[in-house]
C-alpha cells in the first residue's frame, strides 16, 4: 500500500521488505544501526519514504 502525506510518497513494510529482499527483523535491525529512516506512522501501521529506500537501494548496489 502506497500513500502521499504532504506531497511525499510511502509505503508500506510490505513493499520495504519486497524492495530490500530481506526479512523484518533484518530491516529492524538497520533502522537501529541508523542505515535506514524510522518510519511514519500516521496511526497503528508503519510506512517509509519511498524516496528514502531507494536511496538506500542505489547506494547498497553501488558497494
Amino acid at each position: 500500500m502506497e500513500i502521499i502525506y504532504k506531497n511525499e510518497s510511502y509505503i508500506s513494510l510490505d513493499e520495504v521488505l519486497e524492495k530490500l529482499k530481506i526479512k523484518e527483523y533484518k530491516l529492524y535491525e538497520k533502522i537501529s544501526n541508523k542505515e535506514i529512516p524510522v518510519p511514519f506512522k500516521p496511526e497503528s501501521r508503519a510506512f517509509w519514504k519511498k524516496s528514502d529506500i531507494e536511496a538506500y537501494l542505489a547506494k547498497s548496489e553501488k558497494k
